[in-house]
This record gives structure tokens, C-alpha cells and sequence, in this order.
């Protein structure tokens, strides 16, 4: 992993007003979109900022996203390997009213 541009693919529908079991609401995003955007390293965390996210079919948005961790904390703990840099391999992305 590396800082500046990435993407990840949603691997599920992403859905709207669902209960706190995920049941219900509606599909705002469908799974196989592309999220894209940019990691910003700080010290001990790595941080994503995604901004456009693309459809299966090619509709194109601009978001306002982050990774987190736990659904509590921004951005993901860094952990190091010799040398290469490791985080979660399945982050929770949320969306944000801004980037802090």
C-alpha cells in the first residue's frame, strides 16, 4: 500500500435507512461499484478520502467518503511488515459532510 490514488469495489449493495441489521431501506449504491479516490498517511493511521464512485453501468458520482475502522475511528491503524505497510483488509467506508 502506498500513498495517492486508489479504489476499492463495493462487495455488497450499498443501502440506505436499513434497521440495525442492515434489513430493509434501498440500494443507493449496487455491489461492484468502483469507489476511488486518495490515502493520506499520518503517523500511525492511514487515511482514505474517496471522492467519485462508479456504477456497474457507468453512472459516475461525486462522493464524500472515508475509510474507517470499527465504524468508530477515521482512518485505518497502520501495522508494519518489514518494511511494507498492512491495514485491514475489509475497511468500512462511511460517508462524511466533509474531510477532516
Amino acid at each position: 500500500m502506498k500513498e495517492g490514488p486508489f479504489s476499492v469495489e463495493l462487495p455488497v449493495d450499498w443501502a440506505v435507512d436499513t434497521d440495525a441489521f442492515g434489513r430493509g431501506g434501498r440500494t443507493v449504491l449496487p455491489h461492484g461499484t468502483r469507489l476511488s479516490g486518495q490515502l493520506c498517511f499520518g503517523d500511525k493511521r492511514v487515511y482514505g478520502r474517496i471522492i467519485q464512485a462508479v456504477t456497474p453501468n457507468g453512472d459516475t458520482f461525486t462522493v464524500c467518503m472515508e475509510l474507517f475502522e470499527h465504524q468508530l475511528e477515521r482512518g485505518l491503524d497502520i501495522r508494519s511488515d518489514g518494511g511494507e505497510v498492512r491495514v485491514t483488509p475489509s475497511p468500512d467506508v462511511m460517508t462524511v459532510d466533509r474531510f477532516e
